[in-house]
């Protein structure tokens, strides 16, 4: 029983570190000569994003928590929220969302209570949502109450 929960403290300490990954594309125009020189000048491919240089070829967006309530009567409430940060414009090639957490209500009569909500870009080559949370209420008479949502 310890061992799970101080693994599950473990993967929470992981889990509230955020994450940011993004990387910018586009066609970098160089002026060759003859033939090569003119397709080298032409605009960003249709398989770049939307805008061409300058936006972003994936967006990430991670929200994650962790929600303790250890004293006898405690109430904890959290909220944790991601919104896409995509310029007007620009279109990813892949959109990513990930939302996890958890909730632990260890005292006698204590609530522990969250609400995680990712909003991701939508990709236009692929689109990963991935959700996952996990409550113990473990006190006699306590409550968890979880909601994850990653779109």
């Amino acid at each position: 029983m310890m061992l799970r929960l101080f693994s599950a403290l473990a993967a929470c300490a992981l889990l509230a570190t955020p994450a940011v990954a993004q990387q910018t594309g586009g066609v970098q125009p160089h002026y060759l000569g003859g033939a090569s020189g003119q397709f080298a000048n032409r605009a960003p491919l249709p398989a770049f994003p939307a805008g061409g240089p300058g936006c972003a070829l994936s967006d990430t967006q991670v929200a994650t928590a962790t929600t303790t309530a250890f004293g006898a009567g405690s109430q904890v409430v959290q909220q944790r929220s991601s919104t896409a940060s995509v310029p007007p414009g620009c279109h990813p090639l892949v959109g990513i969302g990930i939302g996890a957490g958890v909730a632990l209500a260890l005292g006698q009569n204590s609530v522990a209570a969250q609400n995680i909500d990712v909003t991701a870009a939508q990709g236009s080559l692929a689109n990963v949502r991935f959700g996952r949370s996990i409550g113990q209420a473990v006190g006699r008479s306590s409550t968890v109450v979880q909601h994850v949502g990653v779109h």
